[in-house]
């Protein structure tokens, strides 16, 4: 995601960037891995999150490009 950002990110002015980044952190915070860290952190104090999906290559286009969508 963060590097579809940058990319996207490289042709638009400052107000669409902040707008982009306001999309993202919105998604970020309504999905399943910022809370998993937070508690894997915070809660559990184990430091070992379990990411959704587990592993980078299970990572599609499709879930990356979801997190642009606005509502």
């Amino acid at each position: 995601v963060t590097l579809a950002a940058l990319h996207r990110g490289r042709d638009m002015d400052f107000d669409a960037c902040m707008q982009q980044e306001f999309c993202l952190t919105c998604h970020f915070v309504q999905g399943h891995d910022f809370p998993e860290g937070v508690e894997a952190v915070i809660i559990r104090k184990d430091n070992a999150p379990k990411w959704n999906p587990a592993e980078l290559n299970q990572v599609t286009d499709t879930m990356v490009a979801s997190y642009f969508q606005t509502t």
